[in-house]
């Protein structure tokens, strides 16, 4: 069985793993830890590359895959490649261990920084310098059935994709018959997750080894901000009559508050509310949906095939109902699961499955109840942030089955998979029980010598204050702030 861990890192960059040595050791603690065949983190740095071109600057994928080797040699990287466009472009890094798994692609590399291109439309090349020994220089042209040599170091993760067509009733790709050279396809045929300047879907393709089992790993961080409509971004007279009121102006045309939150009420009076709120399109939602339409991972599935949609949807699993249907209810209707479940917002297990950190500053362990208290979660003004990652799996009849999948809290040191929980390893120096019962006792020893010697008492001790101490909370929302979600299957 296969044993994949996905984790949206926090702005994954050279500052992160490179200077910042607490945040990075504890980082590469967990994976060792779950030492997991396949390793997938979003949100790294890209420098603001083209989409389907390697990231501008390697070290820092290339110092956690250092780390990582540290302890099983095994391990290899798909070099990065950028999704999205400007603000909103981030890149994705999946680590692999080679001793059970190779890379297939899908697609392949064309040489220098890209981007990369679907196989049999470009000739293949070799990656930059910088990106050296990151994949193995196995040949695959038994496992991948081609008439002409092909090695897993030309080999390249895929952004850009097409809708499914249909020609004389039979099901086509459409970027098969695509002849433009350039990355992207004509904008009648390429699918975007929900518009243009949002992140693409990241996908990775595996064979097993032993089993000869092909796994598609599609990872995904949705947008989260709002965007206009396409047909109103291009209309200058609304533009202008949207920006008329606002508070403050961003650099993408979208208004926020002064707390950079994106406010859709922010508008001049004179254009009609609901219009103002139907201009925009709900990013996190919508983009979500359009996964059901990508073909590698919607067409009918392969007897030994599994397909694992991992990621941040944006969209709490505790929030808006209709929301969270949006989201999951097309990839369900096509045969996937998902991991955790939407809830009531009043269980008061709904914590075991939170997958957000809060803010450093508002955490605590002074406020709510175990095992959450108040650092899980988010205390975001207009959108939650609390169970928002998942794993979606879809097997074929003869790819096996889940054997267990689980949300880790690295704080508890437990991990749940909806109402089961299963112990495991805390990275705090004590246990929050402990902590609050140490600063429990210290104030009330404080509190009899004082009033012994006739002295006012001293404030009581705050456990928070060592539940923030460098080598307990700290380091682990200075790294993340998510949780990072464990499958098996």
């Amino acid at each position: 069985m296969a044993t994949v861990l996905y984790w949206n890192v926090e702005s994954f960059s050279e500052n992160l793993i490179l200077n910042t040595p607490l945040c990075s050791e504890y980082l590469a603690a967990v994976i060792e830890f779950w030492k997991p065949d396949i390793l997938s983190i979003v949100e790294i740095s890209t420098g603001f590359k083209p989409e389907g071109c390697l990231i501008s600057k390697p070290a820092a994928a290339k110092k956690f895959l250092e780390m990582l080797r540290a302890f099983n040699p095994n391990y290899c990287l798909v070099p990065p490649i950028t999704s999205g466009e400007g603000g909103r472009c981030e890149g994705v890094a999946v680590y692999y261990d080679k001793s059970k798994y190779a890379f297939i692609g899908p697609n392949i590399w064309p040489g220098a920084t890209g981007p990369s291109r679907p196989l049999g439309h470009a000739t293949l090349g070799t990656y930059p310098a910088d990106w050296a020994g990151c994949l193995p220089d196995r040949e695959l042209q038994h496992i991948l059935g081609t008439c002409y040599s092909i090695r897993e170091s030309q080999l390249a993760a895929k952004v850009a994709f097409s809708k499914t067509t249909t020609i004389k009733g039979k099901r086509v790709d459409t970027t098969a018959a695509a002849t433009a050279v350039s990355l992207r396809l004509p904008a009648t045929e390429r699918l975007y997750f929900p518009t243009k300047e949002c992140r693409s879907p990241y996908l990775t393709t595996f064979y097993e080894l032993d089993t000869m089992r092909v796994i598609k790993l599609l990872s995904f961080h949705s947008s989260p901000t709002p965007v206009l409509k396409p047909d109103l971004g291009a209309d200058p007279t609304f533009q202008m009559r949207l920006r008329s009121g606002r508070k403050a102006k961003a650099d993408d045309g979208e208004s926020k508050d002064d707390d950079g939150k994106m406010n859709v009420d922010s508008r001049s009076s004179s254009t009609p509310k609901k219009r103002r709120r139907s201009a925009f399109v709900d990013t996190a939602p919508a983009g979500a949906a359009k996964l059901a339409e990508i073909p590698e991972m919607t067409d009918p599935i392969p007897d030994n095939e599994v397909r694992l949609v991992v990621g941040d949807f944006n969209v709490s699993l505790f929030g808006n109902l209709s929301r969270v249907r949006d989201t999951y209810e097309p990839l369900k209707k096509l045969g996937y699961r998902r991991i955790l479940a939407p809830g009531e917002d009043t269980d008061p297990k709904r914590q075991y499955v939170y997958t957000h950190l809060n803010t450093f500053q508002e955490a605590s362990i002074n406020k709510g109840i175990a095992p959450g208290y108040n650092y899980l979660g988010s205390t975001y003004k207009r959108t939650r942030f609390d169970a928002i990652d998942n794993i979606l799996h879809q097997y074929g009849k003869t790819a096996g089955r889940v054997g267990f999948a689980m949300v880790f809290n690295p704080v508890a040191g437990k991990c749940s998979h909806r109402k089961m929980i299963k112990n495991s390893r805390c990275f705090m120096s004590k246990e929050i029980d402990e902590m609050i019962a140490e600063a429990a006792q210290i104030t009330t020893a404080q509190n009899i010598a004082a009033t012994a010697a006739g002295q006012i008492p001293p404030p009581a001790i705050d456990p928070d204050d060592a539940f923030k101490e460098e080598g307990n909370f700290m380091k682990i929302r200075g790294s993340s702030d998510h949780e990072c979600l464990i499958f098996k299957g």
